[in-house]
């Protein structure tokens, strides 16, 4: 399901990994809501970190590793976060066997920061809802009737479209 530099990650694996990572954070006390930040260049670990923060029932908020040290500490204090994943944990299979929370879809997915352009960043959160009624959109738009896409990840983690295309590619047996 997912590709970085030759190395590949097949959806079993995937799963097993976001499954143990969404397991860690449960055990470290991330609570239903919970806001985590994920400073992790693009690859597969930024994208194992955004599905085990969402399968724990946390709210993921992407810190770009490049920005200064002051909108790093910034985003953390303004957004609250419980922790922030600078590297994936050490996890196991005690961690895959967690009760984990469900979220409704009024509850959060994911907070984008914005530029900061006129001022200082602003948090803009994203429910389950909205995020569900745009991929509902873009399977329609961009995959129905269509082979399942590849998705090149080139731009930022840290834009609305570049994590929307993420989901489109694993709801439509594509690949990232």
């Amino acid at each position: 399901v997912a590709e970085h530099r030759g190395i590949e990650m097949t959806a079993q694996e995937f799963d097993r990994a976001a499954d143990e990572l969404a397991g860690w954070l449960v055990v470290q006390g991330l609570v239903p809501g919970g806001r985590v930040g994920i400073r992790l260049p693009r690859g597969l670990d930024a994208l194992v970190a955004i599905h085990g923060v969402l399968r724990a029932g946390g709210v993921f908020v992407m810190v770009a590793p490049e920005d200064p040290p002051a909108r790093h500490e910034f985003i953390t204090t303004d957004a609250e976060l419980f922790t922030v994943l600078d590297a994936l944990p050490a996890t196991g299979a005690e961690h895959r066997d967690v009760v984990l929370p469900s979220a409704a879809l009024d509850d959060g997915a994911y907070v984008l920061y914005t530029s900061g352009s006129t001022g200082a960043p602003k948090g803009v959160p994203i429910s389950h809802a909205g995020l569900a009624d745009y991929l509902e959109f873009a399977v329609e738009a961009y995959a129905a009737d269509r082979p399942p896409p590849v998705v090149a990840l080139h731009s930022s983690l840290r834009f609305d479209l570049t994590i929307t295309s993420l989901f489109l590619s694993f709801l439509t047996g594509g690949r990232v």
